[in-house]
C-alpha cells in the first residue's frame, strides 16, 4: 500500500517529497472528494466524503504511477476476519481508466479480475 499521511500539518511537506499524491476523505466512498494533487495544490484538512455536504478528515496518499496507456490503476483487495478466526479475502480486482487518475467504478473506471 502506498504511504499515507493523516496529519494535515504535514501534507505539504510529504507531497513535496512524493511529487504526486491523492487527497481523499478518510471515510469516503464512490470516489467522492478524491483528487490527484501536486505540490502547490490546495490541501484542506477536511473535505466532502461519501455523504454529500458532510465534511470529514482528509488523508494524503502517495501516488504510484500507472503503466503506460492508463491515467490511473488501483488494485483492490477486500479482506475481513472470519467468524472463527483467520482471514477471508475476495479475488483481487484491478480498477483502471485511460482518462481519470482517480480510478473508481462509480466514476467510470473499468474493473477486471
Amino acid at each position: 500500500m502506498p504511504d499515507v499521511e493523516a496529519d494535515p500539518t504535514r501534507f505539504a511537506e510529504r507531497l513535496e517529497g512524493w511529487g504526486v499524491g491523492f487527497l481523499k476523505p478518510r471515510y469516503g466512498a464512490l470516489g467522492r472528494g478524491v483528487s490527484r494533487v501536486v505540490p502547490g495544490a490546495p490541501l484542506p484538512a477536511r473535505g466532502e466524503g461519501a455523504v454529500r455536504g458532510v465534511e470529514e478528515p482528509m488523508l494524503l496518499q502517495a501516488a504510484v504511477p500507472p503503466p503506460p496507456g492508463l491515467a490511473g490503476l488501483a488494485l483492490r483487495a477486500l479482506i475481513q476476519r472470519a467468524p472463527l478466526g483467520g482471514l477471508l479475502h475476495s479475488p483481487l480486482v484491478a480498477r483502471c481508466s485511460a482518462v481519470d487518475p482517480v480510478v473508481n467504478a462509480s466514476r467510470g473506471a473499468r474493473s477486471a479480475r
